[in-house]
């Protein structure tokens, strides 16, 4: 059942995030209908995801934070740029809305006044001659394959176990069912970018938050995979397609062997990964563009800017500010000066602005703003594990380091004999190299701020692009010394390439990996838990399991943690037996136990649910089955087994009928009293 439940929660996310970033961006960004492919994917993804985690903070700040609030102000904001660019050429409101009203006029009459069929349409948007490069299409249809296989690798292993993999994904849970209330800052404001996303698609599919979080690692994969594809092409300016391919297949197939990841961080939501897929496009949008002088850009990089620090203020502080600065004196020189000072006061104005919220909470709240960011740029929840890695970590670095100086040395020589002009690859090696060195025995830890173990996952992807511009390195001095023809020259790059994949995919001793962390609870636990939530009305029922499941309940059941169930409900069942033995007229409105009540129980050996989840989890275990069955041989209870796996059992404490399920609300199916509509229908009649 949960199997169904993962893939057809998938489903909805990816129609949602088709019609999302597909055919509602365009709407709102009218700039990214010039674009195509992967290009007008990651503007999308920026511009309008970024709106949406920035709207959804204002509107939480407010206390009018809801999906209907959200959807109106997003509607409003085109209207008001719209606005706004009109009121700039000297326009006033009157005149503005004469305008709208002609543009609407002339659609009428160009619609009307129209003379071609449906057929013709049809013939012209579907049959006509293809004006785009087919070798592009293909490359990039390769492209989202390979994206495709990475988000499968990762969410298998969260398909197969129900259970979170990490404590951290309670506390996750946590943050985000605290939108509904409201809260987005409690005492400690920490960032809820990833959390808003979360609330907003769980909203817009109907998927619980618990499930979204647990699978939404394999579709960040899928956008990061995407990412390096994009960024090895603009790096590069599209001079070898395939050496892109190589550089995603690294991350997508074999991330475990030549790059610091375990798959374990990957599955489920990562603050960090998502904050990734803002930051890494930000840059690229403010090297490429803003070089440029496209002042247009300036949208999506403030975008990014703001939803980046929104999501994770590690990646924010420590990977999108430095390279943004590195990228203002990577300016052509013909633009320093003026450009240049512009260019750096917009970005701190952007960063402070985007950093603003935390110093305000943390002034009200009585934070210590140090405290605040140490907590922040060092984060002891995440830990370095690469059981799988080719060697030690600080050992792969230097050869990683000694592979950037060689490329370094090589481009700057062509630079010099004007061989190459374009300086993107010399800037991305000596980025590559100093965060290579950061990883290497020689960094001085005890006097920086940076926290390699929060940096793999970015140095992860910079491998990847790294070995994707290697490749390209390599194929050009190939393609040099041989002298072969152009079809030659790509038939043996795409079998260079297919034959290292395959050769690390051996030495990785395959695609998938065992998992690596130790269990928190046993999988049935929320293989009965998602099937509990989908046909049960809330706060109709209540749950007993250990206290970090109170996080589940939250907004939506009760919840009896082992000892206080132990400790109390005898007494409670008691006084609700006594309540049901007065006639109804006579009762008084006191409160009464949930219609359902869960039992989580784990079947034996008890080595499932983590010792610093649930302490001596085999004695509590005993106690409750033993509880089960004293209670089941007392007279008038009702307990049956709701769901028995392979190594949980869960009982129903059934104290009414038919209150508790969906379908029985919905069929007005109640066991109190049933109306005989036929005599109704004498009684009327006579």
């Amino acid at each position: 059942m949960y199997l169904f439940q993962g893939l057809f929660a998938v489903l909805r996310i990816i129609v949602c995030f088709y019609l999302l970033f597909g055919v509602l961006a365009p709407f709102f960004l009218p700039s990214v209908k010039e674009k195509t492919g992967i290009e007008r994917l990651m503007y999308s993804w920026v511009g309008f995801g970024g709106l949406i985690i920035v709207d959804v903070f204002v509107l939480t700040i407010l206390g009018l934070y809801d999906f209907i609030s959200l959807f109106i102000t997003l509607l409003v904001l085109p209207f008001l740029v719209f606005i706004f660019k009109k009121r700039r050429e000297g326009l006033t409101i009157i005149e503005i809305l004469l305008s709208v009203e002609t543009s609407i006029i002339a659609v009428h009459v160009r619609t009307i006044e129209s003379t071609l069929s449906v057929w013709d349409r049809f013939k012209d948007n579907y049959f006509k001659k293809p004006t785009y490069d087919v070798r592009d299409t293909t490359h990039q249809v390769i492209a989202f394959l390979i994206a495709s296989i990475a988000s499968i690798i990762r969410i298998i292993p969260a398909i197969q176990n129900p259970a979170p993999f990490s404590r951290t994904w309670y506390f996750e849970l946590s943050n985000v069912k605290a939108l509904s209330l409201q809260r987005y800052f409690e005492v400690i404001p920490e960032p809820k970018g990833m959390h808003s996303l979360v609330h907003v698609f769980s909203t817009l599919t109907q998927v619980t938050p618990e499930l979204i979080l647990h699978i939404l690692g394999s579709l960040t994969s899928f956008f990061l995979a995407l990412i390096i594809y994009w960024v090895i092409n603009v790096i590069t300016n599209s001079k070898n397609r395939i050496a892109a391919l190589v550089g995603m297949a690294i991350y997508s197939i074999t991330p475990m062997y030549l790059t610091p990841i375990i798959l374990d961080f990957e599955v489920e939501a990562n603050s960090i990964s998502l904050a990734l897929c803002f930051a890494i496009p930000t840059c690229i949008f403010f090297l490429r563009e803003v070089r440029l002088n496209k002042d247009a850009s300036w949208f999506f990089i403030s975008i990014g800017i703001f939803a980046t620090a929104l999501i994770n203020l590690f990646v924010f502080l420590v990977v999108l500010i430095p390279i943004l600065i590195l990228g203002i004196f990577t300016l052509p020189i013909t633009q320093y000066g003026k450009s240049l000072f512009t260019s750096l006061f917009r970005l701190l104005v952007l960063c402070f602005i985007a950093i603003s919220p935390y110093l305000i909470a943390c002034l009200i709240n009585g934070v210590s703003i140090g405290d605040f960011f140490q907590q922040e740029l060092f984060d002891t929840l995440v830990f370095s594990y690469f059981p799988n890695l080719v060697i030690y970590l600080d050992l792969l670095s230097m050869y990683y380091l000694a592979g950037a100086g060689v490329l370094l040395l090589i481009n700057i020589i062509l630079i010099r004999a004007k061989i190459i002009t374009d300086m993107k690859e010399l800037v991305f090696l000596i980025l590559f190299a100093l965060i290579s060195f950061i990883y290497t025995p020689y960094f001085p830890y005890s006097y920086t701020l940076i926290d390699p173990d929060q940096l793999n996952l970015f140095y992860s992807v910079c491998i990847s692009v790294f070995i994707g511009i290697l490749f390209l390195n390599i194929s050009r001095i190939f393609y040099l010394f041989k002298k072969k023809s152009l079809r030659t020259y790509n038939i043996l790059n795409i079998s260079s390439a297919t034959l290292c994949l395959l050769a690390l995919v051996i030495l990785q001793k395959g695609v998938f990996a065992n998992r690596a962390l130790p269990e928190t609870l046993p999988n049935g636990f929320f293989e009965a838990y998602y099937t509990i939530v989908n046909e049960r009305i809330p706060y109709s029922y209540a749950t007993v399991s250990p206290e970090l499941d109170r996080k589940l309940a939250q907004n939506r059941h009760y919840f009896m943690n082992y000892e206080f169930f132990l400790d109390n409900y005898g007494v409670i069942d008691s006084l609700y037996q006594q309540y049901l033995l007065v006639p109804k007229a006579l009762r008084e409105e006191k409160e009464i136990p949930p219609a359902s009540i869960f039992l989580f129980l784990e079947k034996p050996p008890y080595s499932a649910i983590q010792q610093g989840i649930l302490y001596d989890s085999q004695s509590t275990m005993n106690d409750m089955q033993q509880w089960v069955q004293v209670f089941q041989g007392m007279e008038g209870r009702n307990i049956k087994i709701y769901y028995d796996g392979e190594d949980t059992i869960v009982y129903e404490i059934i104290n009414r009928e038919k209150e508790s399920r969906i379908t029985s609300v919905l069929n007005n199916i109640y066991p109190e009293e049933e109306v005989n509509f036929d005599i109704l229908e004498n009684e009327s009649t006579n």
